[in-house]
């Protein structure tokens, strides 16, 4: 790990190493400003949290750390059973929180001297400014992410958690986990200015090499992207996820998409307690009335497969209905050929029952999503799409579609019949409708999958937990459907084309034969 511990050693680039969750480095250039006024080298006065506003309630304190967990819970559920689940998270109230590891940036909320009228949940808007630097000199700071030279390729542009671009230095490469992050992002962009924006050519190189207006406005919205990007990818990190990107290649970028980031689902209470009580949340052992269990052959590619229940759960619970039973190859990934947008289907995960470990092929869901995503603003009518960072093979799990669960049921007429369902996904398999994740205010970056036609990828219903102790929550994961290489969009088909015959105002203008024409009024 690399820190640097005062100005000279930052001007002679020499280095030591020590063990620290992020690579260090000190934001020297801030030496160089020392003519700056002096009104502007005083502290800040700390601000107070009440003076924070929504949806910062609790950026000046203390967060828990979260850890892998299984899903988040908002409200009090009323079954004693389910008031004590360690693997769950309980919240009054869900809201996007700062992640409890990114100390620098909680304090730069505190005291940092740059202020930012933006209000994107989890994500601090004061920040260190370089005229700053004198009064905290003599520490280290976290790396939040690094960017290529253009000209000098042995060296690159270094910005750090909690401060603006003003302290933004040059230093010579070293192996880094933001290093390896930097590489993935610069191969990313090289496949979009290349091959697949080439249009877009300025505005991706402008992103790749840091040009220099956005290296001296540090309110430039190009910063919003990037703020999204870092703390999103921290809460990812938590659940031991993939980076996520953003990006708006444009000479006038539009602003970020404003919503709750979570990387797992938020359950409503009743939702839970309903799920609590179906039949599918019971073990094999409770369907199969306790019966001894009989080692098969046929259980296909378990770690343990002469005693994996998966596909005989699938027949007590889910094959009368001419479902199909998805099930992973060796390397995870699904067969998807012949498998259509309209077919029943449902993937069945492992769990304890199996007797397999966390590594097992019929987990994968239960791993989260490992490749890195990006969100990128495409043009004025489609908006902002998903795109493949790295590269996806056919059935290969992309992310969870991940939202706010709840039971419409319980909810007023009224709110049903106002509600904005173009970000809500039901269920043909598992609870038939009677649950429903809604992404439109708390989601992961799966909400931002655009249409098409002719798709590369595909929602699949997946039984997914880690243990039978944990309540089976009805999940939606998105998978590949062919291979997606670096750069491409990710996308899906929300309408059949061969069903529907829509007379709605909005185009699909997805280029593709045959096409829909235009969307349903839904």
């Amino acid at each position: 790990m690399t820190k640097r511990t005062d100005a000279i050693a930052a001007k002679k680039n020499t280095a030591t190493r020590q063990s620290h969750p992020y690579h260090r480095q000190q934001p020297a250039r801030a030496a160089r400003n020392q003519n700056a006024p002096a009104a502007n080298q005083a502290a800040p006065r700390a601000r107070q949290a009440a003076q924070v506003p929504f949806p910062y309630p609790d950026m000046l304190q203390p967060t828990r750390s979260v850890g892998k967990r299984s899903f988040v819970v908002v409200g009090q559920p009323t079954i004693p059973a389910l008031q004590i689940l360690t693997t769950v998270l309980y919240m009054t109230q869900y809201y996007c929180e700062l992640v409890h590891g990114l100390f620098e940036a909680r304090r730069a909320q505190r005291e940092g001297g740059q202020h930012f009228v933006n209000k994107f949940p989890g994500i601090p808007n004061h920040k260190f400014q370089v005229n700053q630097y004198k009064r905290i000199a003599g520490k280290s700071w976290p790396v939040q992410a690094f960017y290529e030279e253009e000209k000098r390729r042995n060296e690159w542009n270094v910005l750090f958690e909690g401060w603006d671009c003003s302290s933004i230095i040059t230093t010579r490469k070293m192996n880094t986990e933001e290093a390896e992050t930097c590489a993935m992002r610069a191969t990313f962009l090289e496949s979009l200015e290349n091959v697949l924006l080439p249009n877009k050519k300025t505005w991706i190189r402008n992103a790749r090499y840091l040009c220099s207006k956005y290296r001296k406005d540090a309110k430039h919205t190009f910063w919003q992207y990037e703020d999204l990007a870092f703390y999103h990818s921290a809460i990812q990190s938590e659940q031991e996820m993939a980076k996520v990107f953003y990006f708006c290649f444009s000479p006038r970028m539009v602003a970020p998409p404003i919503f709750h980031y979570s990387a797992l689902n938020v359950v409503e209470a009743e939702a839970l307690e309903y799920c609590y009580q179906q039949e599918a949340n019971k073990s094999y052992a409770e369907l199969n009335d306790r019966r001894q269990w009989v080692p098969k052959t046929n259980n296909g590619v378990c770690e343990n497969s002469l005693y994996c229940k998966c596909n005989a759960r699938f027949e007590k619970l889910y094959a009368s209905r001419n479902t199909k039973n998805l099930q992973p190859r060796q390397d995870g990934t699904l067969d998807m050929s012949g498998v259509k947008r309209d077919d029943y289907k449902i993937v069945v995960e492992c769990t304890d029952e199996c007797g397999c470990s966390q590594n097992c092929p019929r987990r994968q869901l239960q791993k989260g999503q490992t490749k890195a995503l990006a969100v990128v603003h495409e043009n004025k009518d489609k908006g902002f799409g998903l795109r493949a960072v790295e590269r996806i093979k056919s059935g290969e799990l992309i992310c969870e579609y991940a939202g706010y669960i709840y039971c419409p049921e319980h909810k007023t007429q009224k709110f049903n019949e106002k509600k904005d369902t173009s970000y809500e996904a039901t269920f043909e398999v598992m609870n038939e409708k009677k649950v429903v994740i809604d992404s439109i205010h708390i989601g992961n970056v799966s909400r931002f999958a655009n249409h098409k036609c002719k798709p590369n990828s595909m929602f699949i219903e997946v039984e997914s937990r880690k243990s039978v102790s944990e309540p089976l929550i009805p999940r939606i994961a998105l998978y590949a459907t062919e291979d997606i290489e670096i750069g491409e969009e990710v996308t899906v088909a929300y309408f059949d084309v061969g069903v529907i015959n829509a007379t709605g105002t909005v185009k699909c203008e997805c280029g593709c034969t045959p096409c829909i024409k235009h969307f349903p009024t839904l």
